[in-house]
This record gives structure tokens, sequence and C-alpha cells, in this order.
């Protein structure tokens, strides 16, 4: 499921936060090219494994369950940009 981050990709800042009344941690990552900026967001899943894809307007988003994680990315950037950003990240 790893990869390569899209030509010209590369995280800009990176944090983590605990999400409230939950034992739980949101990471959130932004990717640039210098033009487009693409947020990733980590956390865990609750049971649900399915991928998916949305779009609104010029954002899209795309979403995986990787192990225990749910990754999601979000940009103004082609689909299958925010899928090749989601398939590149495994959570340690």
């Amino acid at each position: 499921m790893s990869g390569s981050l899209p030509s010209g990709f590369q995280l800009v800042s990176a944090h983590a936060e605990e999400t409230s009344g939950k034992d739980d941690t949101l990471t959130h990552m932004l990717f640039s090219d210098g033009l487009a900026n693409v947020s990733v967001f980590i956390t865990l899943h609750a049971g649900d494994t399915q991928d998916r894809a949305a779009r609104v307007g010029a954002s899209n988003s795309y979403s995986i369950a990787n192990g225990n994680y749910r990754i999601t990315a979000v940009g103004e950037v082609p689909a299958e940009t925010a899928e090749q950003i989601v398939r590149s990240m495994q959570p340690k």
C-alpha cells in the first residue's frame, strides 16, 4: 500500500492533537508542491474499512483504512493526487 508522494510534493508541517472526550490523537500534516496544498488527517478508525472519495467544488478528498487508522487527504488537487498522497502514508 505504500508508495511515494506525487512529484514535487513535500511535507510543510505536521502536528498532533488530542481529540476532546476520546482516547485518540488526530495527526494533521500539510503537503505542498509550491502551488497546491493537501491536508492529510490520520486518526484511529472505528471499524469502517471502506475506501472513500469525494469532490466538493475544486476540492477532492480520498480516505482509506490502513491498519487501525483512517487516513484522509483533502485539497484542491486532482482526485488521483489525493489518492496517491493517502496511499504513500504509513502510520507509525
